[in-house]
């Protein structure tokens, strides 16, 4: 390329980023202020590893810590940048939008000039004229950056995970094409091998599909550099793709399921086999084309439908959607030599499926799943439309005329479906209530609007009715099941219902015994209800099986406290508190323990700095001021009293003193101590005192009649 060809490549090449740029942030004006949703909360939210509170790289790298979590790569390096966002905005999902954004603006402009390479290669270089490239290459970026496929990949915070494995993805494949371009081992090609090695590291650090670029890599090396036509090239590329596949799913069963393969094909938590899933998918893989090239706002959806293929003839769709699917990349194989752009868009879109649509237990269908796969789509229908341009300019200016209206109604119009479609993400209550009419069977949208919105607004009886009527819909998972139950056991456990409550939360633990939250809560409802030996056989296995449950070895110390045994209790306390040393209840729940066993010095140390830790609570002002008297220090119990009483509500103080100052549990996190005759009287007393000035402050004074301020006015 000359100095002028090549200033006019790099100049066409900014325009091209400029113009992905302009339509990018037009279509997504208006996600800017969409919510948190979904695997939001627990990804990022209230994820401790993004917190970062200052800019040091320890803070910042903290997501690294849980490079492995259970045994399975934990996307280290797409916490990392919601790390960065944490750091600069906190919770303000404004941020985290732009970035997003602003990734899947470069995924696009990689991805226009992946293309423009690749029609270097030598099965397509030499047959399309520059102007024709650029044309092509731009249009086909621009479809599928603006499509409302790729909607979920962007708006939908958390699943920046798909977007920038996407980007490294492309990045890694511009990289090995322009190495190939290059030269055999030269200087250039070596650095950008090391690119594309480095793309792909980074890819697999942010989501796990990224494991069969290698494949993907072969793939384009069949497609666009070798010739096809030589039987022994047909059976080498053949071999290297087999034993790279083979390879990838051994490191994967390694890397991600500790090398237990019938852990890595287990699907106990599901209400599918992997075998009803594989019969599923090509269906649901088929119904992804026609969003594809179909994507109209009323057929997208954050939850579909899914009736299971439980054979090859339930539903009668499923083995005709094998033989569609067989049929496509059967025609891509046989045409890979004559047709080699469709032929590499088909092979790529269905091999990038495999992972997420095959037999893996995962959920069955997401469209965020199609944002790497769909990548490559857009360039034949590029290609088609070119063509019927530069057919029709002379032939048919009619035809033509209308081809060029045509395709600019075609961006407008995908762009306007993805804005429109951005509305529905805008709250919780639409998403949830869009996702409910399009999937009226599937359980999922009854359990997000009862919790997302009418739970946490407080209409508790709204939200308990979806949750009862999504226990009679379809499920995904025994998880969502037991999720179900343990969402209705919390609602009647705020509610003050603790029999219910327990019902509910066994029922949660017997659909699900793995997941440890609701037995937690269960043990934590048992022990409201003083059924103390009940809660303690379920914390005792909650702490068997994770002797490091700090909230499990808390509840069954406050137990033990009120079982009177002082001394074990300190046992569990001391261990919550070299777990977490920064939670102030632990340092309480010590100094009480201590202040039990007689140890007052001591316990003064742990309840004064529960006191500061606290902002002087309630709870911790009572048990100070007890600990005060008990070393014979009435002044300081005394000035701790009349703190308490001026800060306390009189309905709350009436309340303890006339049920009496029991022992029990308090705040799910710490014990109420019980109060002897010393504490009680001299409380009582400064309850009746501040009694006394109310009323004598709210009585008529000779003087004048008492304003809100305080003055008084003259009759």
């Amino acid at each position: 390329m000359n100095p002028e060809e090549n200033r006019h490549a790099n100049l066409f090449g900014l325009s091209a980023f400029l113009l992905l740029g302009l339509l990018l942030f037009l279509v997504y004006s208006n996600s800017f202020d969409a919510p948190w949703h979904l695997d939001d909360f627990h990804n990022i939210i209230d994820n401790p590893l993004v917190r970062a509170e200052a800019p040091q790289p320890a803070s910042i790298l903290k997501p690294f810590e849980s490079f492995f979590e259970n045994g399975r790569l934990k996307r280290p390096l797409a916490y990392v940048t919601f790390a960065i966002n944490w750091y600069w905005g906190q919770d303000n999902p404004r941020g985290y939008h732009l970035v997003n954004i602003l990734i899947h603006l470069l995924a696009a402009f990689f991805l226009f000039r992946t293309i423009q390479v690749l029609f270097e290669t030598p099965r397509l270089s030499g047959a399309w004229e520059r102007s024709r490239i650029q044309f092509i290459s731009l249009l086909a970026a621009v479809l599928w950056a603006v499509s409302p496929i790729q909607l979920q990949s962007i708006t939908y915070i958390v699943q920046r995970m798909a977007s920038l494995c996407g980007l490294f993805y492309i990045l890694s494949i511009y990289f090995y094409v322009n190495a190939r371009l290059s030269g055999i081992l030269t200087k250039k090609s070596i650095l950008l091998y090391a690119a594309c090695g480095l793309g792909f590291l980074a890819a697999l650090l942010t989501k796990e599909n990224a494991a069969l670029l290698p494949v993907a890599l072969v793939l384009i090396e069949a497609t666009f550099f070798q010739d096809l036509d030589r039987k022994k090239v047909r059976w080498t590329i053949l071999g290297i793709a087999f034993a790279i596949g083979i390879a990838v799913l051994i490191g994967g069963v390694f890397l991600f399921y500790k090398g237990n393969l019938l852990a890595f094909l287990s699907s106990e938590r599901r209400f599918f086999t992997p075998i009803e899933r594989l019969l599923t998918q090509p269906r649901i893989v088929l119904f992804y084309l026609t969003l594809i090239f179909y994507p109209t706002p009323n057929r997208l959806s954050l939850v579909h439908d899914i009736e299971i293929s439980t054979s090859l003839y339930h539903p009668w769709t499923t083995l005709p959607s094998i033989i569609v699917v067989f049929a496509l990349i059967g025609f891509a194989v046989y045409k890979l030599r004559k047709w080699p752009i469709l032929s590499f868009a088909i092979l790529f879109f269905f091999f990038n499926h495999i992972i997420e649509s095959s037999i893996i237990p995962l959920e069955l269908i997401f469209e965020h799943r199609n944002y790497l796969p769909a990548m490559f789509l857009f360039w034949p229908l590029a290609v088609g439309l070119e063509r019927l341009l530069t057919k029709y300019r002379e032939r048919n200016r009619v035809v033509f005329r209308a081809l060029l209206v045509f395709i600019p109604l075609l961006i407008v119009g995908l762009g306007t479906g993805t804005y429109i479609r951005n509305v529905v993400w805008s709250s919780n209550k639409l998403l949830w209530e869009d996702a409910l009419r399009k999937a009226p069977q599937s359980a999922r949208p009854y359990i997000h609007l009862a919790w997302g919105h009418y739970q946490r607004r407080g209409d508790q009886k709204v939200a308990l009715m979806l949750y009862h009527k999504a226990l009679k819909k379809r499920l995904n998972s025994r998880t969502q099941f037991a999720k179900i139950y343990n969402n209705i056991a919390y609602v009647h456990f705020l509610n003050g219902d603790c029999g219910r409550a327990i019902e509910n939360w066994q029922k949660s633990h017997e659909v699900n015994k793995k997941h440890q939250l609701p037995r937690f809560l269960l043990a934590l409802a048992l022990t409201r209800c003083g059924r103390y030996e009940e809660a303690l056989s379920h914390l005792d296995d909650l702490i068997e099986k994770r002797p490091d449950d700090r909230k499990a070895l808390n509840v069954k110390g406050v137990i033990r406290l009120i079982q009177n045994q002082p001394q074990e209790a300190l046992v569990l306390f001391r261990r919550c508190l070299k777990l977490e040393p920064a939670k102030a209840h632990y340092y309480l729940n010590v100094g009480a323990a201590l202040h039990l066993l007689g140890d007052f010095q001591r316990a003064e140390l742990f309840l004064l700095k529960a006191l500061r830790d606290t902002q002087r609570d309630h709870i911790a002002l009572l048990w100070n001021a007890k600990n005060y008297l008990a070393m014979g220090k009435p002044s300081m119990a005394d000035s701790l009293l009349d703190e308490l009483v001026a800060k306390l509500p009189f309905d709350v103080l009436n309340t303890w003193l006339e049920t009496g100052f029991k022992v029990r549990f308090s705040n799910d996190k710490f014990i109420f101590p019980a109060a002897d005759a010393t504490l009680g009287n001299l409380l009582a007393a400064k309850y009746r005192q501040r009694l006394q000035a109310l009323e004598q402050w709210s009585d008529p004074q000779p003087g004048g009649n008492k304003l809100a301020d305080g003055s008084r006015n003259s009759p």
